[in-house]
């Protein structure tokens, strides 16, 4: 509102005086910079501010989930390439894993084959004993788009795949219950 209101500048002191406050979540970060992005079209301005945030909530995967969001929609590869190296690196092994599903997603929309494969072999490696057995469900992970699937939902359940209900939350073949599968009854 105040940018609306008052202009940039105004927008900026709101900006900061809601960093300074302890009650602030990721959110602050992540509005300044797409302000500062969509209104000054300043790409560096808006990088600072998603660094500024990622310092303050280096293991929230929300937040750093909207940062590789924004990377990958700059087209820069190589620089959204270097933040998900940075960031696993980081993360316990739980938080990793909706920052590993979108490092595959973000392979296999802008890399190649071998690359995807890479990927996916270092997932499989920092879950070993999740993946075991689990082959199948993997590549169906490889191949899905979006909420498209390679196989029906009767196939999907025959191999205890569940379907996300939650995008950003990619844990499908980790799931063993059936109970939130869509109702999807055609081949994709």
């Amino acid at each position: 509102f105040a940018r609306r209101a008052e202009g940039i500048a105004a927008a900026r002191a709101v900006f900061k005086k809601a960093r300074e406050d302890k009650k602030a979540t990721y959110h602050v970060y992540v509005a300044g910079a797409l302000m500062e992005y969509y209104t000054t079209k300043s790409k560096e301005i808006a990088l600072k501010i998603f660094e500024l945030g990622l310092k303050k909530y280096p293991k929230n995967t929300s937040y750093i989930l909207k940062y590789l969001s924004h990377l990958a929609h700059q087209n820069d590869d190589n620089t959204t390439r270097v933040l998900f190296e940075r960031v696993l690196t980081s993360l316990d092994k739980e938080r990793s894993w909706p920052i590993w599903s979108e490092f595959l997603s973000f392979e296999s929309n802008v890399g190649d084959l071998a690359s995807l494969m890479k990927v996916e072999k270092r997932r499989s490696n920092a879950f070993e004993s999740e993946c075991k057995m689990k082959e199948t469900s993997l590549l169906v992970d490889r191949y899905k788009y979006l909420d498209l699937y390679p196989c029906t939902n009767q196939e999907l359940r025959a191999m205890d795949y569940q379907i996300e209900q939650d995008p950003t939350m990619n844990r499908n073949f980790l799931a063993s219950s059936k109970n939130n599968l869509n109702n999807r009854e055609q081949p994709v």
